[in-house]
């Protein structure tokens, strides 16, 4: 419901330990509610299909959504303690249930209902290991509670709530377009791309983003000033990334070609075209919570909806005006480029702070990255 964050917002600790036990129950609830309509409705309603019986696959997404959600609501709640250790050996579990669980499952022939078997054991560990550490349930719950949270943290509901399931769908847009239109062989390159830049980019952008939502809510509490911080993170992260960017982007076919295959060349030419959006959308994800915690969900929603609508037109322009998979990407990667930009700036225009700064400093970057990018391509 979009509460989550309000974990790290709340005020005292014992009102931290009710959002989470309060967004703990609601998920159940509703998860329970949802599966079970989902086994009442088969055949008719048939969600996937999978070599086990259909009612083991809904009891182990059951599972996967509960451990998963409890799990983010409860790293949430060690990050505002500012337990560093335990949220680093969470990672560390998970790399474990993989290569000791997933692999040997796989090479007998498990394939998927290993992989799932594993991320539900690796998600049971972490949640004990947290709970060990940290366990908000100590104190009796009430579900007045629930009526209390609801009402102090609305606009987490209103407005959070409906931004996050945006997002969500923007996510999935592109791919189930692409499938669509281009068949399954583009969709795998562009999924290949995605797995290459999102797996270690989203293990970078993690802890960067567990450590600033921490600091930037102490911060508010005491009054002080966020946009410095959050201006010198976003460029201190572009510099950084400028020369693999442009390497990247020149040697991408070459590179994807030499470590995958030739057959992957195609999904080096979509990474060359896409990793301006990706590295402008890490950024993003190191900062997402600037708005959440300066109290701006409202124009969350309203950015969200508006990336949807920019998302929608800009593939629906490549796929019926420009009729290409390489044209539409073209199209989509400049929108996206464009759109993560925005939402940067829309940080330092709520936060009155740094605005003009940072246009100036993106439009520089963008200019010498592209003369950079072209010399190497010369």
């Amino acid at each position: 419901m979009g509460l989550g964050s309000a974990i790290m917002a709340a005020e005292t600790q014992e009102e931290s330990e009710k959002v989470l036990r309060s967004c703990f129950i609601i998920q159940y609830v509703l998860s329970t509610i949802l599966c079970l309509l989902f086994i009442m409705m088969y055949p008719s309603l048939n969600l996937f299909t999978t070599r086990l019986p259909y009612f083991i696959s809904v009891l182990f997404m059951y599972l996967y959504l509960n451990l998963s959600i409890h799990s983010s609501l409860m790293n949430v709640y060690i990050n505002r303690l500012g337990d560093d250790k335990v949220l680093f050996i969470n990672p560390l579990i998970n790399a474990l249930c993989t290569l000791l669980i997933t692999l040997p499952l796989g090479l007998i022939g498990w394939d998927s209902i290993g992989l799932a078997t594993a991320s539900i054991i690796s998600l049971v560990l972490a949640n004990i290991h947290m709970l060990y550490n940290h366990n908000p349930y100590s104190k009796k719950f009430h579900y007045k509670d629930i009526s209390y949270i609801f009402r102090k943290y609305k606009r987490f509901v209103l407005f959070q709530y409906p931004s996050n399931l945006v997002e969500a769908f923007s996510g999935q847009l592109p791919l189930q377009m692409i499938s669509r239109f281009f068949g399954n062989t583009a969709l795998g390159d562009f999924s290949m791309t995605n797995k290459v830049f999102r797996v270690p980019l989203s293990v970078i952008s993690t802890p960067i983003q567990i450590i600033y939502f921490r600091t930037i809510s102490e911060r508010m509490k005491n009054g002080e000033d966020i946009a410095d911080l959050t201006y010198s993170l976003i460029t201190k992260i572009l510099l950084v990334a400028v020369v693999p960017l442009v390497l990247g982007v020149a040697f991408a076919e070459d590179i994807f070609a030499f470590v995958l295959g030739s057959q992957w060349r195609a999904a080096g030419t979509i990474a060359s075209i896409m990793a301006f959006p990706f590295l402008f959308n890490f950024c993003y994800n190191c900062v997402t919570f600037c708005r959440v915690v300066i109290g701006q969900q409202k124009v969350n929603l309203i950015i969200t909806l508006l990336h949807l609508l920019i998302m929608i037109s800009s593939l629906l322009i490549g796929i019926f005006v420009l009729g290409s998979l390489f044209s539409t990407i073209i199209c989509f990667s400049i929108t996206e480029t464009v759109y993560s930009i925005f939402n940067l700036y829309a940080n330092f225009y709520y936060l009155k702070k740094n605005a003009s700064k940072f246009l100036f400093f993106i439009i520089i970057y963008l200019i010498v990255s592209v003369l950079l990018i072209g010399l190497l391509k010369i």
